[in-house]
């Protein structure tokens, strides 16, 4: 298996511990505040945003330009809010169904690239890590976290054992 097919299956591994700790939770929990004013469908919203900058960015790869997504990183509060505010009338489940759809496409966008793209230090090896990985591991432990203090939800999605998800 080379380096890109490595870091698309470790990604998938990455939005699997995320989706478990989603499916132990109500759409109503996904809906209370967790994070400052942020709910959990808000953080997916926002998970999905930085997914469909980092399709652009890839795409830009591929076509020997700059990463689009570096031009956010002096305004990543704007770009947050913006991600947010785009769904904000939107359901529990269209978000979570946008967010599914935006890391499939994220893994078509690194398949496009060839495999030295992903070689330590470059660009895309970056954005595969910054936009996926960080965010999938960052905001699924948060929401873990939460779940247990604030004691909502199941504690264990049913079928997945608990040391997959925390």
């Amino acid at each position: 298996m080379g380096e890109r097919e490595a870091l698309i299956k470790d990604l998938d591994g990455e939005y699997e511990s995320l989706y478990g700790v989603l499916m132990s939770l109500s759409d109503a929990d996904k809906m209370r505040p967790m994070l400052d004013t942020w709910s959990v469908k808000d953080i997916l919203a926002h998970i999905a945003g930085w997914l469909r900058e980092g399709i652009g960015a890839l795409e830009a790869l591929a076509r020997g330009e700059r990463a689009a997504l570096e031009s956010l990183d002096d305004d990543v509060d704007a770009g947050n809010a913006r991600f947010v505010e785009q769904w904000c009338d939107a359901s529990v489940q269209d978000v979570q169904t946008e967010l599914h759809i935006a890391k499939n496409a994220f893994a078509r966008a690194i398949r496009a690239l060839p495999q030295e793209r992903f070689a330590e230090g470059e660009a895309a090896r970056r954005i595969v890590y910054e936009v996926g990985f960080d965010h999938f591991t960052e905001h699924g432990r948060q929401i873990w976290k939460w779940k247990e203090r604030e004691k909502v939800g199941r504690s264990v999605p049913p079928g997945m054992p608990r040391e997959s998800i925390g």
